[in-house]
């Protein structure tokens, strides 16, 4: 009898989770982070969108599209996993790629799923590469590129890492700034933000020099707990301690978006999508706004 109750209360509990999982998931959240701007750099208005993961039904793809068009940045960065290893269909994709590129100029740079599909899919990847390519966005595979912004210029890096620093079961790999040098080169002079998937390295971007580094790939956590944050990072680790929000180390800023859709664990609770716009000001007196308790 009591094995019965005790069943009952979870089946009870689980609905309830599930119920709510689907209200969170309803809508994307817009997070604006403000900057406090160096002397030298001009204010400038971008957006940040990553972890996708083909979950652009057409009332997702519209809203996300409705909110760009609000917002009006500046230029599009997208943070990785945009399409998925296990089942690589990327017409949606391609179509959310076409309809962003007609609002501002968008640099999209890898996450580990590109990656491992680089690995497991080559032909499919590089057709894929292609046509993104020929959509006018710019794919950033462990390169830089200089923009000129407002006067200014801006060096927008993607790092690309081995499926090795990914790794859930094991150790993963340990990155340092002579790695990334090799990967991306040496951090330039001017003004850097670096797309890095993975915000778990956040010591060696800032020890490579990263002005703003912008993340994903923990999914806010998928559970997020009042001034704790996220419970669960995709390698199934609990308390993840970059999972949402804004964060500082030196003289770097890192950005961690909660991403947009969801892969391994298929559920969202108090943990909104999230669609990231990054204000820099030219006020260095102004104070960073951290939303959703960010650090």
């Amino acid at each position: 009898m009591l094995i019965a109750k005790v069943a009952g209360v979870m089946v009870c509990f689980l609905i309830i989770a599930y119920a709510l999982s689907f209200y969170y998931n309803r809508q994307v959240s817009v997070e604006t982070y403000f900057l406090p701007g160096k002397e030298e750099q001009a204010y400038i208005k971008f957006a940040f969108l990553t972890d996708i993961h083909d979950s652009l039904y057409e009332k997702r793809l519209n809203e996300l599209v409705g909110h760009l068009k609000k917002e009006k940045p500046d230029f599009i960065l997208v943070g990785g996993d945009v399409v998925v290893k296990k089942r690589f269909h990327p017409e949606k994709a391609l179509s959310f790629l076409k309809e962003i590129a007609d609002i501002a100029p968008v640099y999209y740079a890898n996450g580990n799923h590109e990656m491992k599909l680089s690995l497991t899919m080559p032909e499919e990847m590089e057709q894929y590469n292609k046509q993104v390519q020929a959509l006018g966005v710019h794919r950033l595979v462990n390169e830089s590129i200089g923009i000129c912004m407002k006067g200014k210029t801006i060096n927008l890096c993607g790092l690309d890492l081995p499926e090795s620093f990914f790794r859930k079961l094991g150790k993963p790999e340990k990155l340092t700034k002579e790695k990334i040098d090799a990967f991306v080169g040496m951090k330039r002079k001017e003004y850097t933000i670096l797309l890095a998937h993975h915000p778990r390295y956040f010591d060696a971007y800032a020890d490579w020099g990263a002005d703003l580094v912008l993340s994903g790939h923990i999914h806010g956590g998928v559970i997020r707990l009042p001034k704790v944050g996220g419970l669960l990072s995709p390698d199934l680790s609990f308390f993840p301690k970059y999972s949402g929000g804004m964060y500082h180390k030196k003289n770097s800023v890192m950005i961690v978006s909660r991403g947009i859709g969801v892969h391994s664990i298929p559920f969202r609770l108090f943990n909104k999508p999230e669609l990231s716009m990054v204000v820099q000001t030219e006020n260095e007196g102004l104070l960073p706004h951290f939303p959703d308790g960010a650090h």
